[in-house]
């Protein structure tokens, strides 16, 4: 995984693994982990910009929130863009899990950014999306109760004062 992870003040995290694990140690059992991603279409043809975001929530006090963009030109559809949203989650989760990050992996949840209505086109893909997710053992939320994706992520990928990674 090779992104560049910042707070959203802007300052880089060098060591992804070390920062999450280090702020969540200052109160354990009161973290949960939301990891979500969103995207946006951008002006050329196919370019679309992924926001991926990691909140530590901790319960009654709000979340800390980091982030990385991330953009690609070689996405050419809906589907496969919102696939690769959930895609970057899961790069994201596998990531968290394989080097120890978290004391119990049950604290983590990823939110996806698709809706359970059949009148919303991202629908298409619900059920696949939540049985990959929870076919790999992680926690999945989708819309309306998918903050990090819905809210962080979207927050992120929309706001052009926030930098990106090529």
């Amino acid at each position: 995984m090779n992104y560049t992870w910042k707070k959203v003040s802007g300052e880089n995290i060098e060591d992804l693994a070390g920062y999450i694990k280090h702020h969540i140690s200052k109160y354990p059992g009161e973290y949960e982990i939301f990891v979500g991603t969103d995207s946006q279409r951008m002006r050329k043809r196919y370019t679309v910009l992924f926001a991926m975001v990691i909140c530590m929530y901790r319960k009654g006090k709000g979340a800390h929130v980091i982030y990385a963009k991330y953009r690609r030109s070689d996405i050419k559809d809906k589907y496969t863009r919102l696939r690769t949203e959930v895609a970057y989650s899961l790069e994201i989760a596998n990531y968290l899990t394989e080097r120890d990050v978290l004391i119990d992996p049950s604290i983590m949840t990823i939110h996806i950014d698709l809706s359970p209505d059949i009148q919303n086109d991202s629908n298409k893909l619900y059920k696949e999306a939540i049985g990959w997710v929870t076919g790999m053992g992680y926690n999945c939320e989708a819309k309306p109760n998918a903050p990090a994706a819905s809210y962080a992520a979207d927050f992120v990928v929309k706001n052009k004062d926030i930098a990106f990674q090529t």
